[in-house]
């Protein structure tokens, strides 16, 4: 059973959020006997109780006193568990899982230490959002299939209200009124996941690729915007070598037709010890427009050789700028991919400098501090709403701290060749145009 919630969610604030059930069985009957199961469970999110087979939920959490375990004391946190709810069972109301929801940290103005000197920790006193900012909704114009994709804005918590449609690439609003139906003349609908007061997130679909026009509707609120769902497909004719041995890795994205721009991709071997990726084993590299065929499709291959004997595995990710900030004072602008480190950084006069960094260069070849509990990858962390990057690459140094929850956020861009230090102070990310792409 698996639990959807914002990651942003705080006591007090109306969150919405989704349940899944995917019993496990060898045969039908197994599943059916363990999805009857699952489906008398019981969760609790901050006090408020949510049957399991309720695949949607809308509440509003609150603090509750549980141990601390570092000091032996108590501290206000959202608590989740998971009960046996159901009923004839000698285990009834059995308690199988609990969950902390840790709080978030905060974003200073110091330095993380000496060495770096990135201009952040993760705890102090925090910079206060704008109160004169309008938010806008931010819907990304990039996802890969399956994968899920955040919508930032002025949201208000309850699902239910909020409706995501994709349709053809030039469809109207008034194209979109006349299709109200599921599918219905090439429209369809995509259920949020979760939603809180900033942000809904969903999953990108499994069903199309290419570009689309979707239609975003927030109570009575409603918004337009161009949408690409692009797929990756990997193949290779043996995932299990020898020592030595070599096979071919086949890469072949689709959903591509009528780009304009170049579109990174990023690539990396999981299993470093087991085989060795030809161009790195992990790296970025960019799509050309001129390198797409005419049914939308790429294709690239990578030779795999074998270090010592087992299987490997090799994921394929198309890089999404998912955070953006842009400086109070309109000097320099910046997007940041949080699942891959790729950074492009805009100067005002109109220059890009784009970043696909390789395995980011760390001091001593591994994080020097953790300033949070998750490592998405090397020098990338995530709890929360927040998000903080601190490490080197071939051409300078890269910082970055995000408080997602206050809107608020800073970046330090060094670079050697010329040597100069670009630096983002964002006191609102809510009113960002993301033009710098």
């Amino acid at each position: 059973m698996i639990v959807h919630l914002p990651d942003d969610m705080a006591a007090g604030d109306t969150i919405s959020g989704t349940v899944v059930e995917e019993p496990k069985g060898s045969t039908p009957a197994e599943k059916e006997k363990n999805l009857e199961m699952l489906q008398g469970l019981v969760i609790e999110i901050g006090g408020s109780v949510i049957p399991s087979k309720q695949p949607r939920f809308t509440i509003q959490p609150r603090l509750e006193m549980v141990p601390n375990e570092l000091d032996a004391g108590q501290s206000q946190t959202i608590l989740i568990t998971i009960r046996n709810g159901n009923q004839g069972y000698n285990r009834s109301n059995e308690l199988l899982g609990r969950a902390v929801i840790p709080s978030n940290p905060r974003i200073t103005s110091g330095p993380q230490n000496q060495s770096q000197q990135t201009g952040m920790t993760s705890s102090g006193t925090v910079i206060a959002p704008d109160p004169k900012v309008n938010p806008n909704f931010q819907i990304p114009t990039l996802g890969q299939q399956g994968r899920l994709v955040e919508i930032t804005g002025p949201f208000d918590g309850n699902s239910s209200n909020t409706t995501l449609r994709f349709g053809p690439a030039r469809s109207t609003v008034h194209d979109f009124e006349k299709n109200t139906e599921n599918v219905s003349g090439g429209f369809g609908l995509i259920r949020p996941l979760v939603e809180s007061p900033n942000k809904m997130v969903f999953e990108s679909s499994t069903h199309f690729t290419g570009p689309v026009q979707m239609m975003l509707k927030e109570g009575d609120a409603q918004m337009l915007a161009p949408y690409r769902n692009v797929g990756v497909r990997l193949s290779a004719p043996k995932t299990n070598l020898l020592k030595g041995e070599g096979t071919t890795l086949t890469v072949k994205v689709e959903g591509l037709q009528g780009i304009k721009e170049d579109m990174p991709l990023h690539l990396e071997n999981a299993s470093p010890t087991v085989v060795r990726m030809a161009g790195g084993d992990n790296h970025t590299f960019a799509i050309k427009p001129s390198s797409v065929q005419a049914d939308g499709t790429f294709t690239t291959t990578r030779a795999i050789t074998g270090q010592k004997a087992g299987a490997f595995t090799v994921t394929a990710t198309v890089v999404v700028f998912d955070l953006c900030l842009e400086d109070d004072n309109k000097r320099n602008s910046l997007v940041f991919s949080s699942g891959t480190g790729d950074f492009i950084l805009c100067d005002p006069a109109g220059g890009r400098l784009y970043v696909y960094p390789d395995r980011p260069i760390l001091e001593d070849g591994s994080p020097n501090h953790n300033p949070l509990g998750a490592t998405v990858r090397p020098g990338i962390y995530k709890q929360g709403a927040i998000t903080i990057a601190d490490f080197h690459y071939a051409g300078g140094h890269f910082g970055l701290q995000l408080d997602g929850s206050r809107f608020t956020g800073k970046a330090t861009v060094q670079t050697t060749n010329p040597k100069q230090t670009f630096t983002i102070t964002d006191r609102d990310t809510r009113n960002n145009t993301c033009t710098c792409r």
